[in-house]
């Protein structure tokens, strides 16, 4: 019996939360307030369902169901998707794990080991320790 997540837009067939009008997968269920992550780690962030929309600083994507910093001036939104990406993933190639990057300020150019397609290093992406790798 496959689910659309309604947090983060996942097809599942997994474990869920139902509510009346609501499936929530295992990973976004999971998610409490505050929620304290790591890309943003100066202020916690808090579930805002109905202040219009915002950018996601992961993926750029516009979404409606966020977690948002509340601060003062502070425009730092993740969509749930976003929030759940594992902090570690392992590839089958790699003896060591790739560890997820919140994005480069840099001019050069990433490629993407698996699609073998150039990568916007403003976004986020896996890479490796030396850098040999880099997924997104």
């Amino acid at each position: 019996d496959y689910f659309r997540c309604n947090g983060c837009d996942i097809m599942s067939n997994g474990f869920r939360y139902q509510g009346e009008r609501m499936n929530l997968d295992v990973r976004c269920v999971s998610i409490s307030e505050p929620f304290d992550h790591p890309s943003h780690p100066q202020h916690l962030l808090y579930f805002i369902s109905r202040d219009g929309t915002g950018i996601c600083n992961c993926c750029n994507n516009s979404t409606s169901k966020m977690l948002k910093c509340i601060e003062d001036k502070c425009v730092f939104v993740l969509d749930f998707k976003c929030a759940t990406l594992p902090q570690e993933v392992k590839h089958r190639v790699d003896d060591h794990p790739l560890t997820l990057c919140y994005g480069e300020k840099a001019d050069g150019k990433y490629w993407c080991d698996i699609c073998e397609k150039e990568t916007n290093p403003k976004t986020w992406f896996y890479t490796s320790q030396d850098h040999r790798a880099s997924l997104h």
